[in-house]
């Protein structure tokens, strides 16, 4: 049964229909007015925040013109002050020029003196002469002034002196059209009078050639013509050849040689894309006036008008056949000082179209070796090796830093199309080519010139870095806007003391993860470039090839095939370790200039500033602020004029411009290479300088940072790291071989009873690795001896460092104070001298474990430079330098206290006694000993380079010491006093130590202040237990680092508790024996004891021998701080510098009471703020004090501890002034 179809809907009917339609039509009204509304709505909004978006961006733009206003109004003085400052050292300068001139009768006259080159051109213009070699003398001396000219253009440019650059350019024209005339007239005449210039051998022709330095000049004059084939024209003293062909030499003409170093033509047109390298050849086919007439005895010459020009012949000559004309081949000899591609073009000028042309030219050949070019040419007019003005305008690459060894010095590197690496060296007395080091240019290695001056002869020699703003029409370069450029340079100048300076998006890594401002690169009214900050030690004298600054192993130098000069590697601070963009725009609205700076560091597009300083503030290290501020502004202006007279911020090509973005944006370390080396060869490597040398010396530096190098036969190395962290400690070098200003460990005096060189040893063998020869296994012994004893030398040094002459006062205070009080007040001075050293000790580790600088100095100085910048560093200088002059002067006093003994000794006859002299020999016999033993004997022994055999007097020094306080206590146990002064002496010197018990007090804590003084070793020691600590065990950085520490503190407290046993016990005995008698200098007391005489004697020999290791430091320190002596002292000024601090200490010693009064003023002065000031503001700025209660309490027992020691030592200090 088939399924029942399904019944038909019913039909609509119309009303039905035209519901539905309604209905839909309602809908599709309701759908549209709720599109409308939500577009309304959204208009509306976006309406509502793009007004509020402009609200705040007029806000942010006013408060940020607010600011800029602001930051220009308060740096506007200081930059006027700097434009004085550098106006009078020029004007200083110039004046001193031109006296030196004066006293040199120096003919040539001044270029940048329109009143001396007028006078020049008027004496010129009126000497006349037709010998070829005065004129080519007198063309020489005009071209020493056109190039005197152009370096003063070129200077006027970098300095936009329009009005000079247009004086230059006009006398330059004049010049150059008065050695074209003076040419012209000598050829004019020549030929005129061609036939008086014949000689017997040959009537035919004439030949003449003058050559001086830079002009030639030549003639040939063929007389006759005849001749059937071709004939050679050589000019042997101009270096010319010219092969004529037989159409030429069969007619009477003549031929014109001119070389002029300067290229006349394509200067002066916009149209010549090349110019001429090496000068200008002019060869030229001139006509010979009619030939004289004789008759009757008498000869009648037509005399051409001097206004006349000379008829010059163009080759092919008329009535030539053009097409059969062969060409002339021309051989030329070219300067030596030019750089010639290996296939040089050579081309000639073409007047009509003012550029040089190469059509004509052909078989050019050129041999390096001998500098000469042969040639074929159709054409004998001006001449001229070609080079492409732009070849080296681009710069792919630059990089501009400061010297971390030379004062006031910055390195430029720039890499072009043709040079992979151009260094400069800029100074504040000029600027010097380092590289390439190419023959060419070895008058631009050894010589300082001003920045235009330097750049001018390096483009005449073919490396032309200069484009001038013709080149920018010339070659289709949109340049940044001339004011934005100059602006930023006067910025960049102003922080590259404390920031090295690069192109900007190249090596740079942005916040976003890409590069930032990529734009910028082609809009010339923005500027983008990068910083990074520098850091590098404080004491950054010159050090030659002994330096031990990098722990980097790179011998590689510079040269011709491999043009990569050398330059030291930027040492970084923790805080600038990083690239940083900063972009540069120009802002019309903007105050100072309509320029403003921003950097990728913030993401607000208002967070702008007027100067760069202001911009990098916030990430700027106290010593970049202070290296900023101190800048030499001389030395600015040095580098301002280079930076302008280069262009690089407009010819920047950088490699990520023509490369991936994202492989340019962070380059590989292969990179750098080119630019990360070292300032010469082996600068600051440890590398042994001597010829044929096959080994490296293991630095200290090195080895911190865990470098290895394994010797090759042939004396090359290769360093490969070591899977350790970096050590962030170095051993100090030994005294003897330290480089000036890097104090080994005295700073007191004291050498370490092992030598550096044998812990040194002992580290670098297990460095190297492998299994040493028989002879080394020798020297393993020895140094496996010498780490036993290393272990015993750190706290018999520090010993040594407190146990001195400081000692001889020690009984003295036992007169000041009641023996009760003065042991309590020593144990006193003596926990808070060692609280203070640990103080230190902690400051330091902290501060190398949180920088991770393997760079760091063990000074007391570096510690400084971290807390507040060099200027604390320089004035702790000036305090170490303070506290070993001191500490001289008691020496000499205790040499003068002991004179009487060597008067009686080596003067006296024998059976006569000192005393028995009148008072006023007695004197006069003193002073005078004093004198002739410390000049005589002991100054000649401060001028050694190496001390280090004297060290055994230290040993000496402390033995006898003990020896003392052991024959003291003796004395006191046997109760035998010796020989006693009588009562009037007794009663004199109890009548000096009357004084307040506050005073006493205080004169008594100064004199244990400097006998517990030990705060300078504390640093060099702790290395040289981290290096021993590494070196015999494997445990890492940190951990090396942290037994150190816990070991010198150990030993810090143990040698303090030592010396208090020692002082304590010294002090009782000598007050129990001699009591009121005790003089400030216990040796006087022992006299005429017998059991001293040999001890006395002793002492004071140890003495006069240790003091060279006091006098040399301090003659280095004083050296070192003095801008006087410059950075390389000669030998004259060392020894002057010698004899004035030797005299003044002993006029000091002469005129103190006693070594009482110099160890107590010393210690209550100087040593205050060394010992208890320095501490506590290196525990405040560099220590996490805040982070543990233990640190935080420490920090509340300094402040107390220098609020106690500053009342008393200011006491002490007040009292001995007035005493």
């Amino acid at each position: 049964m088939p399924p029942k179809k399904k019944a038909k809907a019913p039909k609509k009917s119309k009303e039905e229909l035209e519901e539905e339609r309604r209905l839909q039509e309602e809908e599709e009204a309701r759908l549209r007015a709720e599109e409308e509304k939500r577009i309304e709505e959204e208009r509306r909004r976006r309406e509502l925040e793009e007004a509020k978006r402009r609200e705040e961006d007029a806000k942010n733009r006013a408060a940020e013109l607010e600011r800029l206003s602001a930051e220009h109004d308060a740096t506007k003085f200081d930059i006027e002050g700097k434009v004085q400052r550098l106006a009078e050292i020029l004007r200083a300068q110039k004046e001193a020029r031109d006296w030196q001139k004066y006293l040199a009768c120096e003919p040539r006259p001044d270029a940048q003196v329109e009143g001396d080159m007028n006078s020049f051109l008027n004496s010129w213009s009126l000497e006349v002469s037709t010998d070829l070699v005065e004129v080519a003398a007198t063309c020489a001396s005009a071209n020493d002034v056109i190039n005197d000219l152009a370096c003063v253009s070129a200077n006027a440019s970098a300095t936009n002196d329009a009005a000079l650059n247009a004086q230059c350019a006009a006398f330059t024209d004049k010049i150059a059209r008065m050695i074209h005339e003076k040419i012209e007239f000598a050829s004019r005449h020549i030929l005129q009078f061609a036939d008086e210039y014949t000689d017997s051998q040959s009537r035919n022709e004439v030949k003449l050639a003058s050559a001086s330095h830079c002009a030639k000049l030549g003639l040939w004059i063929n007389l006759i013509a005849k001749g059937s084939r071709n004939k050679r024209i050589e000019f042997s003293e101009l270096g010319v050849s010219v092969d004529l062909p037989k159409a030429v030499i069969v007619q009477s003409l003549a031929l014109r040689v001119v070389h002029l170093p300067y290229d006349p033509f394509s200067r002066q047109s916009s149209q010549s894309f090349d110019l001429a390298l090496g000068g200008v050849f002019s060869l030229e086919l001139l006509a010979l006036p009619p030939p004289p007439k004789r008759a009757r005895g008498w000869m009648m010459r037509e005399v051409a008008d001097e206004d006349e020009p000379l008829k010059r012949l163009h080759y092919p000559l008329e009535g030539m056949v053009v097409s059969a004309a062969l060409p002339v081949k021309v051989s030329l000899l070219l300067p030596s000082d030019a750089i010639y591609a290996p296939s040089p073009r050579v081309g000639w000028w073409d007047p009509q179209s003012e550029s040089w042309e190469e059509d004509g030219v052909s078989e050019v050949v050129f041999n390096p070796e001998t500098s000469i070019v042969t040639f074929s040419t159709m054409k004998l007019t001006h001449l001229a090796v070609l080079q492409q003005r732009d070849l080296n305008h681009q710069k792919f690459r630059w990089r501009l830093t400061m010297s971390t060894t030379t004062h006031n010095t910055a390195h430029l590197l720039l890499r072009t199309e043709n040079y992979d690496s151009i260094h400069f060296e800029v100074s504040n007395v000029g600027c010097r080519l380092v590289a390439p080091q190419l023959p060419q240019l070895s008058k631009l290695h050894h010589e300082w010139m001003p920045p235009g001056d330097l750049l001018v002869k390096l483009g005449a020699s073919g490396i032309g870095l200069c484009p001038t703003l013709s080149d920018d029409l010339r070659f289709g370069v949109t340049p940044k806007q001339k004011e934005l450029e100059d602006r930023v340079i006067d910025e960049v100048v102003s922080v590259v003391s404390a920031f090295e300076v690069s192109v900007g998006n190249l090596s740079l890594e942005a916040a976003s993860g890409g590069v930032r401002w990529l734009s910028a690169m082609d809009n010339p009214k923005q500027v983008v470039f990068a910083v990074k900050e520098i850091h590098w030690p404080y004491i950054d004298g010159t050090r030659g090839h002994s330096g031990v600054d990098l722990p980097v192993v790179d011998s590689s130098s510079s040269s011709s095939n491999n043009m990569d000069p050398p330059l030291q590697p930027t040492q970084q601070h923790p805080t600038g370790s990083s690239y940083v963009n900063v972009l540069t725009e120009v802002d019309d609205e903007a105050s100072g200039g309509g320029v403003k700076f921003r950097i990728d560091r913030s993401e607000d597009a208002y967070d702008t500033h007027v100067h760069l300083k202001s911009a990098l503030e916030d990430i700027s290290s106290p010593d970049a602020k202070d290296r900023m501020e101190n800048s030499n502004v001389l030395f600015e202006f040095m580098l301002k004029k280079l930076l302008s007279l280069l262009r690089l911020l407009s010819y920047s090509k950088p490699l990520c411009t023509t490369a991936a973005s994202s492989s340019a944006a962070t380059p590989s370390d292969a990179d750098e290479e080119p630019f990360a080396s070292t300032t010469s060869g082996v600068e600051g490597l440890g590398l042994d300088e001597s010829p044929g040398a096959a080994t490296v010396a293991i630095t200290p530096a090195m080895q911190s940072a865990g470098l290895s190098v394994d010797v090759k036969a042939d004396g090359g190395e290769s360093a490969a790291p070591d899977p350790r962290p970096l050590l962030p400690l170095q051993l100090a070098p030994p005294s003897s071989t330290s480089p000036r200003g890097h104090l080994a460990s005295f700073e007191t005096g004291f050498p370490t009873v092992v030598d550096g060189e044998q812990l040194q040893y002992a580290s670098a063998t297990r460095l190297r690795g492998g299994e040493p020869d028989p002879c080394s296994r020798a020297k393993q012994t020895t140094a496996g001896v010498a780490q036993l004893l290393g272990g015993c030398a750190v706290p018999f040094t520090l010993l040594m460092s407190a146990i001195g002459s400081g000692t001889l006062s020690v009984p003295y205070t036992f007169l000041l104070l009641a023996p009760g009080e003065a042991v309590v007040a020593l144990c006193l001075v003596g926990a808070a001298m060692a609280f203070t050293a640990d103080i230190i000790l902690r400051v330091h580790v902290a501060v190398a474990s949180k920088s991770g600088n393997e760079e760091m100095r063990e000074t007391y100085q570096e510690l400084a430079v971290y807390a507040s910048g060099p200027r604390l560093a320089k004035g702790v200088g000036f305090l170490t330098a303070f506290a070993v002059f001191g500490a001289c002067v008691g020496c000499v006093r205790v040499v003068r206290d002991m004179a009487p003994t060597l008067i009686a000794i080596f003067y006296l006859p024998q059976g006569s006694s000192f005393d028995q002299l009148p008072a006023e020999t007695q004197l006069a016999y003193v002073d005078r000993t004093v004198w002739l033993v410390f000049m005589a004997v002991i100054l000649p022994l401060g001028f050694f380079r190496k001390i280090s055999a004297l060290r055994f007097s230290s040993y000496l020094g402390f033995a006898f010491s003990i020896y003392l306080v052991g024959a003291v206590a003796y004395r006191a146990a046997a109760g035998d006093a010796g020989v006693e002064l009588d009562s009037a002496e007794a009663n004199g010197l109890a009548a000096d130590v009357t004084g307040s018990g506050l005073s006493r007090l205080s004169e008594a804590i100064g004199i244990y202040n400097f006998t517990f003084m030990l705060h300078l070793n504390v640093i060099p020691l702790l290395a040289q237990l981290v290096v021993t600590s590494s070196s015999s065990s494997d445990c890492d950085s940190d951990v090396a680092l942290r037994q150190a520490e816990r070991k010198m503190r150990y030993n810090v407290y143990g040698a303090v508790l030592v010396c208090v046993a020692l002082y304590a016990t010294f002090g009782l005995c000598a007050a129990s024996i001699y009591g009121p008698s005790t003089q400030g200098n216990i040796l006087l007391n022992l006299e005429h004891d017998p059991i001293m005489a040999v001890p006395r004697v002793a002492i004071l020999f140890t003495i006069l021998f240790s003091f060279p290791l006091l006098f040399h430091p301090l003659r280095s320190l004083v050296l070192e701080m003095s801008a006087i002596c410059g950075e390389h002292p000669t030998v004259w000024t060392q020894a002057l510098v010698s004899v004035v601090l030797l005299a003044a200490q002993i006029l000091c010693a002469v005129r103190v009471p006693g070594i009482e009064v110099v160890f107590s003023f010393v210690g209550s002065s100087i040593l205050l703020l060394l010992c208890y000031l320095m501490p506590t503001i290196f525990y405040a700025q560099l220590y996490p004090w805040r982070d543990s209660r233990a640190g935080t309490w420490r920090m509340y027992a300094l402040c107390a501890l220098l609020t106690v020691a500053t009342l008393f030592c200011s006491v002490a200090t007040f009292r001995l002034l007035f005493k």
